[in-house]
């Protein structure tokens, strides 16, 4: 090892580091060097772009576009538009947007985001499922609307299923699947003697943790299958909670799920002459981040 003025080379390289560092060249984590950009993409694109714990966050609450300039790893959410829910007499949950989160390597290339809208609740007509959100050819697909009696109408598949209900003679009218690795089922809507405003309970819409209950006897409002948290946005927020179903005896419409949010809406139930209007699903919603 050469000696320069009695110090070893090493010794002299070291303290260059040092002196580099004060200014801000590199910095020091209970380690001698460590390089400054650990991450090393370079991209653009949401509604919101923050920087929060060391990653850099792209929020889509609508479409665009995410401008990759530089790939790399990258975590995601897509988390699709909830299911509205029935109505009428008595209505099932809205089955919440399909839930997808996992990471990915990009290129550097630009990708096209599609947040998909909430379904539409159950009026004069039946309600709808969410649309679906898109990014990276990878698709969190709509909540399943919910079942209603008036107007008729069964509940459908969708990233969560949506809540059954009793409708046109059909007893306990189930509820439906969801997408396997984005939902679950909608619970079970019911009928009961003696046939009273309380004995037609609608079923909660599926959630992406868990089904939705299944219609109870006597109780106005099931509740729907559980969301999931995510911390990717900087914070812990739940996202795609299944919508509540209704009982006839709940006497009042349904609400609508909050934007961007992918639950499905809420049920109304009324009794005759049965006009409750169910609540709109949520908005989805796409969450892209990486290290600085």
């Amino acid at each position: 090892m050469k000696l320069i003025l009695g110090i070893p080379t090493i010794a002299l390289v070291l303290l260059t580091v040092t002196a580099w560092a004060r200014v801000g060249t590199v910095r020091f984590i209970n380690s001698p060097v460590v390089a400054a950009a650990a991450g090393g993409v370079q991209a653009t694109g949401g509604n919101t772009t923050n920087d929060i714990g060391g990653y850099r966050i792209h929020t889509f609450t609508s479409s665009g576009n995410f401008v990759v300039t530089t790939g790399g790893s990258v975590d995601y959410l897509i988390v699709a538009g909830g299911g509205g829910g029935g109505g009428g007499y008595e209505g099932g949950g809205g089955g919440a947007g399909g839930y997808l989160t996992s990471s990915a390597t990009l290129s550097a290339t630009t990708y096209g985001i599609t947040v998909g809208a909430g379904g539409n609740g159950c009026t004069a007509t039946v309600a709808s499922n969410g649309a679906n959100s898109v990014f990276n050819s990878l698709t969190a697909t709509g909540g399943g609307r919910g079942g209603s009696e008036t107007p008729t109408a069964l509940p459908t598949i969708g990233g969560s299923g949506g809540g059954g209900c009793w409708g046109s003679g059909t007893e306990g009218l189930p509820g439906t699947n969801g997408i396997s690795g984005q939902g679950y089922k909608g619970g079970d809507g019911g009928v009961f003697a003696p046939y009273g405003d309380s004995n037609f309970p609608g079923g909660g819409g599926g959630g992406s943790s868990g089904v939705g209950t299944n219609g109870i006897n006597l109780v106005a409002q099931t509740g729907g299958g559980p969301g999931t948290s995510s911390s990717i946005s900087g914070g812990a927020v739940t996202y795609a909670v299944g919508g509540a179903g209704a009982n006839r005896s709940y006497n009042s419409n349904g609400s609508s799920a909050a934007a961007n949010t992918g639950n499905g809406g809420n049920a109304g139930g009324k009794p005759a002459p049965g006009n409750a209007t169910g609540g709109n699903g949520g908005s989805g919603i796409v969450i892209i981040r990486y290290l600085l």
